[in-house]
């Protein structure tokens, strides 16, 4: 009868612990859903070349400036989700790369303001060093429970 009863508890609480975990996976997968659409959408104005050799100062500023505000967008829906404790490594991860990347973009646009070349180079090498960091960082998710869309 004991060992019933102990079997009964310990199923209970497995279950309440995995429907908890569940919803928070759901409420996290949701705000990374909506903070990639935000970073996707502001890379658009990225894929004219507006920042290459030739680009638009003004344009790539300007286009920086909805990046920041998309990162922005995306650290604080992540700050609002409940982190499931088994993306808490690649969360941690994930906020540090795009922390990184969003300080790239600011160095890079006060490049722009200042006509500084050692900021807007800088900043150059921040972006591509974080948006490789984000990628990797999006690998340490557990496969099978990845949130979507990968970057």
């Amino acid at each position: 009868m004991r060992l019933l009863v102990v079997t009964l508890l310990l199923t209970a609480c497995s279950a309440s612990v995995s429907v908890h975990v569940g919803q928070n996976a759901d409420q996290y997968n949701a705000a990374w859903r909506n903070g990639m659409t935000a970073v996707a959408r502001s890379s658009e104005a990225f894929k004219s070349g507006v920042c290459n050799v030739g680009g638009d100062q003004n344009g790539c500023h300007a286009a920086s400036v909805a990046a920041i505000d998309a990162i922005d967008t995306f650290l604080k829906d992540l700050s609002q989700a409940k982190v499931p404790s088994d993306f808490a490594g690649a969360d941690a991860a994930v906020r540090k790369a795009l922390q990184d990347w969003r300080a790239g973009l600011v160095r890079r646009n006060r490049g722009f303001e200042l006509q500084s070349d050692e900021d807007f180079g800088a900043g150059n090498d921040e972006i591509k060093a974080a948006t490789q960091a984000f990628v990797v960082a999006y690998q340490r998710f557990p496969t099978v429970t990845r949130p979507q869309p990968a970057p």
